[in-house]
């Protein structure tokens, strides 16, 4: 108990001196992904959705302890919460293939990027990891703790579905299957509900949207370019809203 109070008080210390100090919190620090291109962790709070930052090192054990207990979690924090999971790695420029290696080998789950240790340090104030913070849909630490022990992921998943929205998943399951063609990819959608004035949209775990389209109907095949190779061996989310309902399926496009 004194374990889990320690922590919502540093994550208070931490918000309390963002503000203080004058500074945003969302983070404007650079960053570089796997293929070494540049961009700001900034951009990624344009869509106005939870964001997980976690700061690790490839050899760090409690690091590979956390993202091997957040593995099977993941999948609901980003199909269900909208949560996106940015992990960047604090190693020198020389490690960073070891780094990427490790990642793959364990098929971790999230967005793998790169920022000078410096840049994090200077900004969150901190010398530890693995360190996490957790974004709300404005931009704002909604919790932060440092270091990983077992029973660790259960905290922060409880918090996660405490906090964030989830739609109500009413409709009635529909029968989902992949017809494939050689132009195409084709997911067939049946329900014994009409989807009336109903959206189905597609996006990558990543937020890239695919597809976005209006459901009519109780049969409806939806199409996706199978030619567009940023999405081949993705994992992609199918949602469906109705007014307040949400149902939500996971897909993996090979």
């Amino acid at each position: 108990m004194k374990h889990f109070h320690l922590r919502y008080t540093l994550a208070f210390f931490l918000v309390l001196f963002l503000f203080s100090s004058g500074k945003s919190q969302i983070p404007s620090i650079p960053i570089k992904d796997t293929l070494g291109n540049e961009l700001q962790l900034e951009e990624f709070f344009e869509d106005n959705r939870p964001i997980l930052v976690n700061l690790w090192a490839y050899w760090c054990a409690p690091c590979i302890e956390e993202f091997t207990a957040w593995k099977e979690l993941i999948p609901v924090w980003q199909s269900k919460y909208n949560v996106r999971i940015v992990c960047i790695d604090i190693d020198h420029e020389l490690a960073h293939d070891k780094a990427v290696d490790l990642w793959n080998e364990n098929e971790w789950l999230g967005e793998m990027y790169f920022a000078e240790r410096n840049d994090l340090r200077e900004y969150y104030n901190t010398n530890y990891i693995p360190q996490t913070y957790l974004y709300n849909e404005q931009g704002l630490i909604v919790y932060n703790h440092e270091g990983f022990i077992e029973g660790d992921e259960i905290e922060l998943d409880n918090f996660i579905k405490g906090n964030f929205t989830v739609g109500i998943e009413d409709l009635e399951k529909p029968t989902q299957t992949f017809n494939f063609s050689q132009d195409q990819y084709s997911i067939k959608i049946t329900s014994n509900q009409t989807f009336t004035d109903s959206q189905i949209r597609i996006v990558t775990l990543d937020g890239k949207l695919i597809l976005s389209q209006a459901l009519n109907n109780t049969n409806q095949a939806i199409e996706i370019n199978k030619n567009d190779i940023s999405i081949k061996n993705q994992i992609v989310v199918l949602e469906i809203t109705n007014g307040g309902y949400r149902h939500t399926e996971m897909f993996h496009l090979f």
